[in-house]
């Protein structure tokens, strides 16, 4: 096998056309994958099939169908088990690799010694259309901008602080097949691989300049607030040893605290609701509006009934 050979796997569910942009973008970005591993949540999808026909002669795909179809993260699991290549990369079917993507990895793996490499982002419009004043703003955003190219000095602190994207970064295989994600909390496997990622190894690369883009659709616009009550129980749930860790990681559970308690009374989870304000993470309304809004929670919670589970 080609020395520093890659993995690229991709999950999907029935987005053919932004499934083709994914697979143009990895001969584009001249990368060179030994395999593309994709797997097919939908069950088989025709208009799927026929883009992934039109490319088996481009590159060297490996088309899994799961049938029937599993969840995210059972598919993600999936393709992330059987790759081959010393190096793997994660792009999902909506995203796509930058011109240049594959010479800043071969050049970082020249200068250093590594475990994992990621790099920052753009941001793209439904369309595909590089949005660069909302790329420059989510840089921003989340603290990628205060990353220097080269070895990051605290991978974990990186994770927690939201600077790294489950999308686009490389990672040797060993440390892929080291993670063990936990199923209570499937709406946040990506943040579980991360964190293990950061846990199991401290020899992470940066990349300053954007090697992929991420795709603003409207469906991961709406769910990117649904499953904050999964977030608060995993961060709750993950045991930390530097004070620094805990401190980023609690600031985080207290940001979303009133946030997670709404979402619970929503789904009628009155007692992880009960148990969310009473936790320390809940602080002290500062404000009138968050006095208001505490005052709103207790009353709909003394008021709202038990989910019963069947």
């Amino acid at each position: 096998m080609v020395k520093n050979s890659i993995s690229i796997c991709i999950p999907t569910y029935k987005r053919a056309n932004y499934l083709r942009q994914a697979l143009s973008s990895i001969i584009e970005a001249d990368l060179r994958p030994i395999e593309v591993v994709i797997g097919d949540n939908g069950g088989g999808d025709q208009d799927t099939a026929i883009i992934v026909a039109a490319y088996e002669s481009r590159l060297p795909i490996k088309y899994i169908v799961h049938k029937p179809p599993l969840n995210y993260g059972g598919n993600l699991k999936a393709i992330l088990s059987i790759a081959q290549g010393d190096w793997v990369s994660v792009i999902h079917d909506d995203d796509f690799y930058l011109s240049g993507c594959g010479n800043k990895l071969r050049c970082a793996l020249q200068e250093s010694d590594f475990d994992f490499f990621f790099s920052d982002h753009l941001i793209c419009s439904n369309d595909g259309l590089l949005l660069s004043v909302e790329s420059k703003e989510n840089s921003k955003k989340y603290n990628r901008y205060l990353l220097k190219r080269g070895y990051v000095q605290d991978s974990l602190e990186a994770v927690l602080l939201s600077q790294v994207c489950m999308d686009g970064w490389f990672a040797r295989r060993e440390l892929v097949q080291s993670v063990r994600v936990d199923s209570r909390w499937p709406e946040y496997i990506d943040t579980q691989y991360l964190v293990q990622f950061a846990l199991n190894s401290k020899r992470w690369f940066y990349e300053n300049e954007s090697t992929f883009s991420y795709r603003l659709t409207s469906a991961n616009l709406t769910a990117s607030g649904i499953k904050v009550q999964e977030l608060f129980d995993y961060y709750s749930n993950l045991r930390l040893e530097k004070e620094k860790h805990i401190e980023i990681r609690d600031r985080t559970l207290t940001k979303y605290a009133p946030v997670a308690v709404t979402r619970w009374l929503q789904a009628g989870e009155k007692d992880k609701a009960r148990e969310c304000l009473q936790s320390k993470y809940y602080s002290a309304p500062k404000t009138i509006r968050g006095f208001i809004k505490y005052v709103i929670q207790m009353v709909w919670m003394y008021f709202s009934k038990t989910k019963k589970n069947n």
